[in-house]
C-alpha cells in the first residue's frame, strides 16, 4: 500500500490512531531530554565537566542524524509502520545498557545508539501523520504529532525528581528503557498508518529534494528552531544550579517553563492553516531568538520569566515548520526530505548548540558563562530570520486554497 491508495482522513476520524502515534513518539522524545534533568546527578557520579556533559547531547544528536539517514533504507524494506515500532525497540534496549554505564566509555556509545533509533522514527511519524490525514489538516495533524516533545519537556524533570526520591538516575532509564519496548511491541501489534514503504534515496530523489530552493532555506531554519526548542532545556539545569538555585527547584521551573509551551504547536498549526506558514514562522523565530538573548542576559531574580517565555516560542516552529517541509515535497519523497534535511538540524539544534552553551559555561564570567551560549543561539535565530521571506510556499493554506 502507498500514500496514493492509502486513506486520508477527517482529523476527527483519525483522532485514535494519531494519539498512539503520538504516544510513540512522546516516549521517543523523552528518552532524549530525560538526561537534562538527570545530569546534575549523572555528572556528579560519573565525574563530568559542563563539556563533557554537553557531549552526551552531542552523542545523542550524531546518532539521531544516522537513524534520520538510515530511515529511507530501512523503510524501503520495512513499512513505515514497522520502522516506528522497530525504533522503539533499539531504543529501549539501548536505555537499558545506558543504565549501567559506570564511565563514558559506556555512556556515550550507548546514547549514539539511541539517537539512532530516535533518528528512525521522525521521518516515519511525520509520513505516517499525513498520510492518515487530509492536506487541510496537517496544520492540525503535525501540531498534535508535535504536543509529544513538549509533554516529554514537562514530564522529563518531573519523572526524573519523583524516581530520584526513591532510587538514583539509572532507575530512571531502566523505567523508561521497559516502558520503549513495551510501545514499540504494541504499535507493530496495534498501530495504524504508514503501512508503506519508503523510497531508497538514489540520484533522482536525491537531486528532487535538494534540487528545490526551499531545501537549503528549510535546513537553515530547522537547525534554528530545533537550537531554541532544545539548546536551553539542556543547559537550563546546569545554569540555575550555577547561579545557586537547587537541584529540585532548578527541575522544577525547568518543567514549569514547558507549561505554557504545551498548547503552542496545535496553536501555531491552527494559524497556519488558517492565515499561512510564513507570518507564523516570523513570530516564532523572531520571539524565540529575542527571549534566548534576554535569558541569557536575566540575573538570578528574574530568569524565572523568560526562563518561562522562551520556550513558549521555541517549540512554536516545529508543527510550522513540517507543515512548510510537507507543502514543498510531495508524500513519495517526503520522508526522504526529512532524512537530508534533519541530520544537519538535529546535528546543530541538539548536539553543537547545547555543547557551545556548556563551553561558555566552563569559561565562565569573562565570556557570560552560560548566558553567553543563550545570547549566541538568540542572535543566531535572529540572523536567520531573512529565511523565511526567501521560501517558496503557497499564499494560503491547501484548506483555504480549496475552499
Amino acid at each position: 500500500m502507498n500514500p496514493d491508495t492509502e486513506p486520508s482522513l477527517p482529523l476527527g476520524d483519525a483522532l485514535v490512531p494519531l494519539l498512539f502515534i503520538v504516544s510513540v513518539f512522546l516516549l521517543n522524545f523523552l528518552t532524549r531530554v530525560i538526561a537534562a534533568p538527570l545530569m546534575p546527578e549523572l555528572a556528579a557520579e560519573l565525574g563530568l565537566n559542563n563539556a563533557q556533559s554537553g557531549a552526551v547531547f552531542l552523542c545523542i544528536a550524531l546518532g539521531n542524524c544516522v537513524g534520520l539517514v538510515c530511515n529511507a533504507f530501512v523503510t524501503a524494506r520495512l513499512t513505515h509502520r514497522e520502522g516506528i515500532g522497530c525504533s522503539a525497540l533499539l531504543m529501549g534496549s539501548m536505555l537499558l545498557v545506558a543504565a549501567s554505564a559506570g564511565s563514558l566509555a559506556v555512556l556515550l556509545p550507548a546514547t549514539v545508539i539511541i539517537g539512532v533509533g530516535a533518528g528512525l522514527y521522525l521521518p516515519s511519524g511525520v509520513a505516517t501523520v499525513t498520510s492518515l490525514t487530509r492536506p487541510g489538516d496537517w496544520g492540525k495533524a503535525l501540531a498534535l504529532h508535535e504536543m509529544a516533545p513538549n509533554g516529554s519537556f514537562i514530564l522529563a524533570p518531573l519523572l526524573a525528581e519523583a524516581v530520584l526520591l526513591v532510587a538514583g538516575w539509572r532507575s530512571v532509564l531502566l523505567l523508561l528503557g521497559a516502558g520503549q519496548i513495551l510501545l514499540g511491541l504494541a504499535f507493530l501489534r496495534f498501530g495504524r498508518g504508514g503501512r508503506f514503504h519508503g523510497r531508497t534515496p538514489n540520484r533522482k530523489n536525491v537531486s528532487e529534494v535538494a534540487g528545490r530552493r526551499n531545501f537549503f532555506l528549510l535546513t537553515l531554519l530547522f537547525c534554528l528552531g530545533i537550537a531554541g526548542g532544545f539548546g536551553p532545556y539542556t543547559m537550563l539545569p546546569l545554569h540555575l544550579m550555577d547561579m545557586g538555585m537547587p537541584r529540585e527547584a532548578a527541575n522544577g521551573l525547568l518543567s514549569a517553563s514547558r507549561i505554557g509551551a504545551f498548547f503552542v504547536p496545535f496553536l501555531t498549526g491552527w494559524l497556519a492553516d488558517r492565515f499561512g506558514v510564513r507570518r507564523v514562522l516570523y513570530a516564532a523565530l523572531g520571539c524565540s531568538g529575542c527571549l534566548a538573548v534576554v535569558l541569557g542576559l536575566a540575573g538570578p531574580g528574574w530568569v524565572a520569566a523568560p526562563a518561562a517565555l522562551q520556550p513558549v516560542f521555541g517549540q512554536g516552529f516545529f508543527a510550522v515548520g513540517f507543515v512548510a517541509l510537507s507543502q514543498t515535497y510531495e508524500p513519495q519523497v517526503r520522508s526522504t526530505a526529512i532524512s537530508m534535511i534533519l541530520p544537519t538540524a538535529m546535528l546543530f539544534g541538539i548536539g553543537i548548540m547545547p555543547t557551545l552553551i556548556g563551553l561558555f559555561g566552563d569559561m565562565g564570567p569573562a565570556w557570560g558563562g552560560f548566558g553567553g551560549g543563550f545570547m549566541l543561539l538568540g542572535g543566531l535565530t535572529l540572523l536567520g530570520l531573512p529565511a523565511v521571506g526567501a521560501l517558496e510556499l503557497p499564499v494560503r493554506s491547501p484548506r483555504r486554497a480549496s475552499s
